[in-house]
């Protein structure tokens, strides 16, 4: 990702505040992000409503133009 120690004292990404883990994204040097895992949750959920996913058949790659 490229960034310095010192962006890392920013708030919490979302995505750290879901899946902790990473010690340098959930040190002491950063502040906690401002929505709660509930609302992180209803926002993926709203987006997922709005933008749904779509379904591909799976083609085995053999059988793709220039698959291998």
């Amino acid at each position: 990702h490229g960034d310095s120690s010192e962006t890392r004292k920013n708030e919490r990404s979302p995505w750290d505040t879901l899946h902790a883990g990473r010690a340098w994204a959930t040190g002491g040097g950063n502040t906690p992000n401002k929505k709660s895992i509930a609302e992180i949750h209803a926002a993926i959920a709203a987006h997922y409503q709005t933008h749904p996913v779509k379904h591909f058949e799976s083609v085995p790659i053999a059988s793709q133009p220039g698959g291998r």
